[in-house]
């Protein structure tokens, strides 16, 4: 994980923050994992076409722009795997 390619104005899901729940009482959440800097081409496209309420990446994320990508189809939730280096927005577990 390139650090420097983060961008500190990506708003990723912190402990607290709280989602807000669909008028049927549902939440939709999209889960992503193993994108190893280069999520799929087509990834952000079937995601955005579910539309949903939060994304988790689920780790081995690689480069942290990959979190800037997903974060503009929805709030983002991230833990690292075992390829990603330590960075303080993204821990080892939630």
């Amino acid at each position: 994980m390139r650090r420097s390619e983060f961008s500190t104005s990506t708003k990723l899901i912190e402990k607290d923050d709280a989602l807000t729940l669909r008028s049927d009482g549902g939440l939709k959440i999209a889960v992503v994992a193993d994108s190893h800097s280069a999520p799929h081409p087509r990834v952000h496209d079937l995601i955005r076409k579910e539309s949903p309420d939060a994304i988790f990446h689920a780790g081995d994320i690689g480069d942290l722009a990959v979190l800037d990508g997903l974060a503009k189809i929805a709030p983002v939730l991230a833990v690292r795997g075992n390829i990603d280096v330590h960075a303080a927005e993204v821990p080892d577990v939630r």
